[in-house]
Order: structure tokens, then sequence, then C-alpha cells
């Protein structure tokens, strides 16, 4: 699934805003003839746009992928959403713990003029980066990653609170490491 989620409050339904799930169950309920509710991999949040969002649902009638593809995309018009691949699955797939990676990318422009093609799908900084400074932050960033990893799969060790450090020791992936109070809340809560 791909959308531009400019217009959209993000990717879940919700009751007083319009949510890319509902534009797309909505399509399928037409098409199916029945109601469709659609589980997603992941959600986004308001104005973020996906490239490859893939979602499941079950379905009354029996469809070839592209036929399914191309009747829901047509009444998605004239939102800024399309099915870009439709296919049937294991009865056992499941969109989000079935996936097996996730990719984000964030844009940046470095610049003093204003943004028109890319408005909205990248953030625009006037005042000079400090490359250095990026980098060194992009490596704590993938060590919170290998911690989440670390903490999602419960393959830890032990995590033990000293003072304002934890540590974090998982001797199958080789990884010991101190991390700050505030570094464990950013690889919570983002």
């Amino acid at each position: 699934i791909e959308y531009d989620g400019t217009a959209f409050c993000g990717w879940q339904r919700q009751a007083n805003a319009l949510a890319v799930q509902q534009v797309i169950e909505e399509a399928l309920g037409a098409v199916d003839g029945a109601p469709v509710v659609i589980k997603g991999a992941g959600r986004t949040d308001t104005g973020v746009h996906a490239t490859a969002q893939v979602a499941t649902c079950d379905l009354i009638k029996d469809w070839r992928g592209d036929k399914l593809r191309d009747a829901v995309n047509a009444h998605m018009r004239p939102h800024l959403v399309a099915i870009r691949k439709a296919e049937v699955v294991a009865d056992d797939f499941d969109a989000r713990f079935s996936a097996t990676r996730r990719h984000y990318l964030y844009r940046i422009i470095n610049r003093r003029p204003p943004l028109t093609i890319d408005a909205g799908k990248a953030w625009l900084v006037k005042r000079p980066l400090d490359a250095e400074a990026m980098h060194e932050a992009a490596q704590q960033l993938h060590r919170l990653d290998i911690l989440g990893e670390v903490l999602s799969l419960g393959r830890f060790e032990d995590l033990r609170d000293r003072g304002k450090f934890w540590r974090v020791h998982d001797p199958a992936e080789g990884i010991e490491t101190d991390l700050s109070i505030p570094q464990i809340i950013m690889a919570v809560d983002p």
C-alpha cells in the first residue's frame, strides 16, 4: 500500500477524522459486498506517507490479486492511496507479526529557500548543520535500535539499574552497554 498522508489523521481509523485504514476498508467493502476490517503491519501518524505498507483482511469472494487491486484502487479515488500489490496469503500470516523489517526514511533539506516540490515530504533546516554531530547521534540511534530488538525479543540476560544508567547484557548478540535513562526513554517512546 502506498499513500500520501497529508490529508489523513494517520493509518488507524478514528471516529473524528479521516484515516488511511478507513479509506481502504470502505473501498474493500464496496468491491467485496460486505464490511471489511484490515490489519496493518504498523501505524503512521498524521501527515506521514508510506510506500510499502502491508495489511491483511478476510474477504467473502475469491479474488485474483490484480483484479482486487484495480477494483479497490478505483473505489479509493480521489484519495491519494493506492494498493500496489494484492495476493492471497497463508492463514497464519499476520501483517504485524510476520513483518521481518520496517524501513523509515527521514529527509532533511538544508538550505535557506523554502521547499516547493518537497513541501510536506521533508524537513527544511535553514541553519548550517553539524554533520559530525549528526553522525554521532545516528550511531546512538543505532545502539537504541539494537536495544529495542534485545528488549522486544526478551533475549537480554541482565538489565540492571545502576543509578543513572542501565546495563544491558546479551551474550547471544555480544551486546553489553550502559545506557542513560533518557536513552532508554527515547528507545521506548520515540
